[in-house]
This record gives structure tokens, sequence and C-alpha cells, in this order.
């Protein structure tokens, strides 16, 4: 089996109806290491979700769920943790995070993830 890959959810809830919810859980079926980050305080699963900026640590992926308006706040964070792509879902795109991305040689999907998760893309 391959070696999951470590993922930051941006935008993660303890509302188990919510994407970000749904996405962190099948990541953690598939064998890979979540990180729920987000502005709610609470539980995916048995991680629990985290809400401040301070603990950076590297990254494969981060994949975004919040508007880019909500993003400015995480931008530092983000880029802290050297990802090797950010993922963008639906509604999520940010042109200034885009470049930052681009400009550190990080590379940008504008996908579904919960897609990608079901067809084996991720």
């Amino acid at each position: 089996m391959k070696k999951g890959k470590k993922t930051i959810v941006l935008g993660a809830s303890p509302n188990p109806l919510k994407r970000a919810y749904r996405v962190c859980t099948k990541l953690m079926e598939k064998g890979h290491e979540v990180i729920p980050v987000g502005i709610k305080e609470g539980m995916v699963g048995k991680q629990t979700i985290i809400t401040s900026t301070e603990n950076v640590c590297e990254v494969h992926s981060v994949v975004i769920f919040i508007r880019a308006e909500r993003q400015e706040q995480w931008l530092d964070y983000i880029m802290g943790c050297k990802p090797k792509r950010i993922i963008f879902n639906p509604g999520s795109e940010n042109d200034k995070l885009i470049r930052m991305a681009l400009d550190n040689g990080i590379e940008v999907l504008h996908e579904c993830t919960i897609l990608m998760l079901s067809s084996n893309r991720f």
C-alpha cells in the first residue's frame, strides 16, 4: 500500500453534513494523515480541528473549502507548510493565493476533492 499524503483540510467543520467533513473522513479511510483546520472548534472523527495558525508543519497537500475573502488570515500558514500542491474546491478560488503558490513552485488544482478521492486521483 502507498504511504498516505499528509493533508491539511482548510475549512474543516465538526458538522458531518459539510463537504469538508466528508473529505476529512474519506482521506482518513484511504490512509492519509489529515490535519483539519478551521474556525469552529470541534472534532472530525478522532481529530481535533485546529483553529490557530501557530503549528506549522510540512505537508503534501492543502485542500481548501473556504471562500477567498476568508483565506487572508491563513495565507502565511498555508505557505509556511510548504505544500507540494493546493487544491481549490469549487467556490474557494483565490487569485492571490494561486499567484503565491505558482511563484513558489506549488502545483495548483481546481478540483472537487470528493471526486478526486472517488476516482483514485488524489
